[in-house]
């Protein structure tokens, strides 16, 4: 049955998602390299220790200089006796370090850049081990659990910053992000349950879940009041940190309600695409569609929807 031109199942980019993966993995043949990725283009590629600077420190400088205290301070908690180890901890307990992390996976690092921020495209970034940078690349110490499954690497710059050739990054066009993340969970395994797989990542992930939930809600609560500029605001926060079915639901039901029906008919396809069993999301992708005038594509949706749960009467009065 034909569910409408613009629903976004897996096959139909399909050859955009290997075309980015070969594209990667052709450029990954040419030298040794570690990746890093990163879900927006940001200004700088910084440690987290360098960003939370009050004033950047002059060029030149050593930011590990800077970082000593910070470092001798947490010797007092640690069994490690090691800088680097030391260092490694704080991060993956998720302080604030002059340490940048890598991978030594690229499919890894695409994960990483398709995983957020879903409205802006993400970035790949592809750095030489036997480069400039080469005495400031370091395997972790201690590995644990989740350093493992990321294949962790860790650039430690003494600017506090990295800079490479624009030729060595990597796009990631937003409307791809969905798809990658789909493809790399069913032909490679990563997922966010392989990639944060000890409760410490667990509670990072999970703190993303809940700064989304409270967007969505809000959104929601915009929506029950007919406030449909700011839902789509709110739901537009929620899905820049987790795409769900729900969110992308009721954004497009916000659009609706402000006659944008080609954004609405998207987000009903995006959620369908995530969640394709739920007979409301047809429903109002039908809707949108005959605001439209499009009503053969309209129908099919109601039709599909009354497939999947043949007492839903709002998809009868919507077909009739």
């Amino acid at each position: 049955m034909d569910t409408g031109s613009n629903n976004f199942p897996h096959h139909e980019n399909l050859d955009d998602v290997l075309r980015i993966i070969n594209d990667l993995a052709q450029k990954a043949a040419t030298a040794d390299y570690v990746y890093r990725g990163e879900p927006e283009q940001y200004d700088q590629i910084s440690s987290s220790f360098y960003r939370d600077l009050p004033v950047k420190p002059p060029a030149g400088s050593n930011v590990d200089d800077i970082q000593v205290s910070a470092l001798e301070a947490a010797r007092r908690f640690t069994f490690e006796s090691d800088d680097l180890a030391i260092l490694t901890e704080i991060q993956h307990y998720g302080g604030k370090t002059n340490l940048i992390d890598f991978t030594a996976d690229y499919l890894i690092a695409l994960f990483f850049a398709c995983d957020g921020k879903y409205t802006r495209d993400g970035r790949v970034i592809f750095l030489e081990r036997d480069g400039n940078m080469q005495p400031h690349i370091h395997g972790p110490r201690s590995p644990v659990n989740r350093v493992i499954a990321q294949k962790s690497v860790f650039v430690r710059p003494p600017s506090g910053y990295i800079e490479v050739d624009p030729g060595d990054i990597a796009i990631i066009p937003s409307h791809l992000k969905l798809p990658i993340l789909n493809y790399l969970r069913k032909a490679h395994g990563i997922s966010a349950e392989t990639v944060y797989n000890d409760l410490h990542g667990f509670i990072r992930y999970a703190e993303i879940h809940q700064d989304a939930f409270k967007h969505s809600l809000t959104g929601l609560t915009n929506l029950l009041n007919s406030d449909y500029q700011n839902a789509i605001d709110s739901f537009t926060e929620s899905l820049d940190l987790n795409p769900s079915s729900l969110a992308y639901s009721n954004r497009g039901s916000a659009y609706i309600n402000v006659s944008k029906y080609d954004d609405a008919i998207d987000d009903y396809s995006r959620a369908i695409a995530i969640a394709p069993n739920y007979a409301i999301t047809y429903n109002n992708r039908g809707v949108a569609k005959a605001y439209k005038g499009d009503y053969d594509s309209a129908i099919a949706d109601h039709d599909y929807a009354i497939a999947i749960d043949p007492n839903y009467a709002n998809a009868y009065d919507n077909r009739g």
